[in-house]
């Protein structure tokens, strides 16, 4: 019988992956037999990746280094930490070396989902980000008994802003063990100012992106490949489609006019690109006021007015046909006459329909934004409208249906866009996707190509669709307005 003068606590997760990371080769029978991750099975790519990485395995070598390109919900994270894992069991636990690894992270609601992950495999981490003198006092202890006992492993996780700090660069720059680096949606650090913050120092580089090259930047794609290694997998959407590991979707193109006062300024903001470029000289050189006047035109495009009457008209059959829980609103940022941003304007017509609503932008708090979540996935919330918070790394799998408003011509944003929807959830068959192509109201320019651009991300959703035929009859009957002919 339990003595009544005695109480008995399970150790918390945190506790057991402390002890398990100081403790290195001198583990207990009791914590190894606590590791949380024995139900983790990797899939047969994932296994691939891993061993790819390290050249069949890093048993023997003392550098390691190269970039999954894997699609976005086929298991990044999930690969990228039993990466780390069979690291750590080679070079902590085989070798008695200490090592040290950071993980580069764009933002931290991302951050924050790694450190969760982590904690399942028992790596218990640093979050680096935000008031730097909490985090640097953590991480320059453990550093430190890391020097004094030469053995264990420090793991730290670093939003992109925090990593290329003067203070996180610092601790790194004292780093002489074994140094791991893993850069998740590694595509953002292709700047100059990221590119100069990856350490020399690490001995062991990993790259993980759905979409590794940087749009309009070859130089900047170029110079982190040349850091991080080249692709050592390559797992694309169809992939995991074709897989069962996303979803099969539908996709629904819908032309949006834009009227003759948006296509004056879209014309005028062209001219004025065009002789922004000239005064450069030099192909691919950006300037400020280039990026100011190419971010008004990308923001004139995705607030098209006739956008909201669509998607009023669309919201209306949906809500008559099937309902409108778990629908998705990617929106933009341009101002009306009203001075109210498209995402507001957006908000506030699907609340005048009734549908319970809510935006998720940079704007609402960490807190807030895992509220919303939650009530989303419950369906207590039945749509999220959304600017960009959730293009990287936020998991929304219960979305049934997404509505995209605003979108560019980048590739990288429209992919993970819909991988992001694609994502697999109990009672969810099948996602559905409409998107808003933007043309000019009555005439075209032949000099300008917003339509070829529109149509080519078109065709990009369009040939994975289950309704594929259908939908390319639609882009098709667009081209031929138009006079255009993008088909490959």
């Amino acid at each position: 019988l339990m003595d009544p003068k005695y109480q008995v606590f399970q150790p918390s997760l945190e506790l057991i992956n402390l002890i398990k990371r100081d403790a290195g080769a001198q583990l207990s029978d009791y914590i190894a037999a606590s590791r949380v991750n024995n139900s983790i099975q990797l899939r047969d790519y994932q296994k691939q990746a891993i061993d790819a990485w390290g050249n069949k395995g890093p048993g023997d070598t003392k550098s390691c280094s190269g970039t999954y390109v894997m699609a976005t919900g086929s298991g990044k994270t999930i690969t990228a930490l039993a990466t780390i894992e069979k690291l750590i069991s080679i070079v902590v636990e085989k070798k008695s070396r200490p090592l040290m690894i950071v993980i580069v992270l764009p933002l931290k609601h991302l951050l924050d989902q790694w450190y969760e992950e982590a904690l399942n495999f028992g790596f218990e981490s640093i979050k680096c980000y935000e008031n730097s003198s909490a985090w640097r006092q953590k991480l320059a202890e453990s550093l430190s008994v890391q020097r004094v006992t030469g053995s264990g492993y420090v793991m730290a996780m670093v939003t992109n802003s925090s990593f290329a700090m003067d203070s996180f660069q610092s601790e790194m720059e004292k780093i002489n063990t074994d140094f791991l680096i893993v850069a998740d949606e590694a595509h953002n650090l292709g700047s100059p100012t990221y590119l100069k913050a990856l350490p020399d120092n690490a001995n062991f580089r990993l790259a993980l992106s759905a979409t590794p090259d940087r749009h309009n930047d070859s130089a900047g794609t170029k110079q982190l490949f040349k850091y991080f290694g080249d692709p050592v997998i390559e797992f694309t959407l169809e992939d995991a489609i074709d897989r069962g590991f996303l979803c099969p979707y539908d996709y629904h193109p819908h032309l949006c006019p834009m009227s003759e006062k948006e296509y004056e300024e879209y014309m005028e903001l062209s001219d004025l690109i065009k002789e922004e470029k000239q005064k450069t000289g030099r192909e691919g050189e950006k300037t400020k006021e280039l990026t100011r006047l190419q971010g008004k035109k990308n923001d004139l495009i995705t607030g098209v007015s006739s956008k909201l009457d669509i998607l009023e008209k669309q919201l209306k059959k949906q809500l008559a046909e099937e309902g409108v829980s778990h629908t998705l609103v990617y929106c933009g940022m341009r101002r009306g006459e009203d001075e109210l941003r498209h995402i507001e304007r957006t908000v506030k017509l699907i609340g005048e329909m009734g549908i319970k609503t809510r935006k998720f932008t940079a704007e609402e708090s960490l807190d807030e934004r895992r509220e919303i979540l939650n009530l989303f996935s419950s369906g207590e919330l039945e749509s999220i409208a959304a600017i960009k918070c959730l293009d990287e790394g936020v998991d929304v799998p219960a979305t049934r249906v997404a509505y995209i408003l605003a979108s560019t011509s980048n590739p990288r944003e429209f992919i993970q866009r819909r991988g992001r929807v694609l994502r697999k959830y109990e009672g969810k068959e099948k996602a559905v996707i409409h998107d808003f192509l933007v043309a000019p109201p009555y005439r075209r320019n032949e000099e300008d190509d917003m339509v070829e651009k529109e149509l080519f991300r078109g065709l990009e959703f369009a040939k994975l669709a289950m309704n594929g035929n259908e939908c390319m009859n639609v882009l098709n009957d667009f081209a031929g307005q138009f006079g255009v002919t993008v088909w490959r």
